[in-house]
C-alpha cells in the first residue's frame, strides 16, 4: 500500500476489484469493503502482535470439543439502525455457509453450523474439534451485514455495514463514495469522505500516486516501486503474505513431456542463495523456452542435454553475467564437454 500525505477533508483510495461488482461477500469483495471500513468481522487479527482482538464479539471460548461459543457487543447497530444480536450474526454467517462457492475459510467442510445460544452469543459448531475457528472468525469473508443485506442477487452493504463509514454512492466499475457513520459504535470518525476508485491497470495507480490524484492505492506493479519510492511525499509499506505459491509442470502435455525442457528449466536454480533467485522463464507457442540466470553468476556452465550425441551448453556472458538457453538447442549451440564443470 501506498501512502502520501492525507488530505485533511478525506482521501481517494484506488482499488484494484473487477469493474463489474455485485456485493458477494463470500468472494474478494469482502476484502474491499473491509478496507474502505464498511464491513466489520466478530473478530479481528492484528498484523502487528499476531493474536486475535475482539470487534464486533466482545469475548469467545471453546465450550465443548466441537463448539465455540461467540459473545456479542451489545452497543452495536448497523448503519440502518438494526441491532446487532445473535440472531443477525447466524443469518450473516449461515447464509455464507450456504453460497454456491463458500470461501475456504468458512466453509461447510470446516464448520457444521451457527446457532443462537441467546440474544448476545452464538454457537459455531465444527465437524471435528478446531483451534482454529477464531481465526476464521477472522476472515473477512465472515463480515457481518443487517438481514436486509442478503438476496437472491447477492449482497446489498448499503446501510447495512457496522463499520465507521457507510456507502452513500456507487458508479458500477468507476468508483465508491461513503461518509461517515455517524452512530459508530466505536466513536467519532476522523475523515469526512471516503472515495474508491477502481482502476484496473497497475501503472496508472502509482501514477496517480506519484500526481496527487489518489491517497493511497495498492497493488503496485514492481516495476513502478523505484519510481513511487523516489517520491519523497509518498510512503511505501510491504504486507508479507504466509501463503506459500507453487508451481507445477504438465509433463503430459508440450512442451514440459520433454525431459530435456524441464532439466533446462531446472538446472538453472541449482546452487542459488536463498532469496537472490531472479530466473526469467519463458515458454512460447512453438516450443521455444528461454531460461535467463540469475544476475551475478558469471561463468556458469548449464547442461541442457545432449543434440546428436553432443552435449549441449551455454555459458553466462561475463559482460552481463546472465545466460540464456533456448530450446531446443541447434547443433552450433553443441559442444564435446571439457572439463568437469558440467555433471549429467
Amino acid at each position: 500500500m501506498v501512502r502520501p500525505r492525507r488530505r485533511a477533508a478525506g482521501f481517494d483510495l484506488q482499488h484494484t476489484l473487477r469493474a463489474e461488482l455485485n456485493f458477494a461477500v463470500e468472494s474478494d469483495d469482502a476484502v474491499m469493503l473491509s478496507q474502505i471500513g464498511c464491513l466489520e468481522t466478530l473478530i479481528r487479527y492484528d498484523e502487528v502482535s499476531g493474536e486475535l482482538k475482539p470487534l464486533l464479539a466482545s469475548e469467545w471460548s471453546q465450550t465443548e470439543p466441537l463448539a465455540w461459543d461467540v459473545t456479542l457487543r451489545d452497543d452495536v447497530t448497523f448503519q440502518n439502525g438494526t441491532r446487532l444480536t445473535a440472531e443477525t450474526v447466524a443469518t450473516a454467517l449461515n447464509y455464507v455457509l450456504g453460497t454456491d462457492a463458500p470461501p475456504r475459510a468458512f466453509s461447510p467442510s470446516v464448520v457444521s453450523s451457527v446457532e443462537v445460544v441467546d440474544e448476545d452469543t452464538v454457537r459455531v459448531v465444527t465437524p471435528e474439534e478446531s483451534a482454529l475457528l477464531p481465526y476464521r472468525l477472522a476472515s473477512v469473508n465472515t463480515g457481518i451485514l443487517a438481514p436486509e443485506a442478503y438476496t437472491d442477487a447477492g449482497t446489498d452493504p448499503m446501510g447495512t455495514c457496522t463499520g465507521p463509514f457507510a456507502i452513500t454512492d456507487y458508479a458500477p466499475g468507476q468508483s465508491l463514495r461513503l461518509e461517515p457513520n455517524t452512530d459508530y459504535w466505536g466513536g467519532d470518525v476522523p475523515l469526512d469522505r471516503v472515495e474508491v476508485q477502481f482502476i484496473p491497470e497497475g501503472t496508472a495507480r502509482a501514477t496517480q500516486i506519484q500526481t496527487g490524484e489518489a491517497d493511497i492505492a495498492g497493488f503496485l506493479p514492481a516495476t513502478s516501486i523505484a519510481d513511487v519510492e523516489a517520491d519523497s511525499e509518498v510512503t511505501v509499506t510491504r504486507t508479507f503474505t504466509p501463503r506459500t505459491t507453487g508451481l507445477h509442470f504438465n509433463t503430459s502435455r508440450p512442451p514440459f513431456d520433454d525431459p530435456n525442457v524441464r532439466r533446462a528449466v531446472q538446472v538453472v536454480d541449482l546452487d542459488a542463495p536463498s532469496g537472490t533467485v531472479r530466473t526469467q522463464i519463458e515458454v512460447t507457442v512453438d516450443r521455444q523456452v528461454r531460461v535467463s540466470a540469475p544476475r551475478g553468476r558469471v561463468g556458469l556452465v548449464l547442461e541442457v542435454g545432449e543434440v546428436g550425441g553432443r552435449r549441449c551448453e551455454v555459458h553466462c556472458a561475463p559482460s552481463r553475467g546472465r545466460g540464456v538457453i533456448t530450446y531446443p538447442l541447434t547443433s552450433s549451440r553443441c559442444s564435446p564437454v571439457r572439463g568437469s564443470s558440467v555433471h549429467p
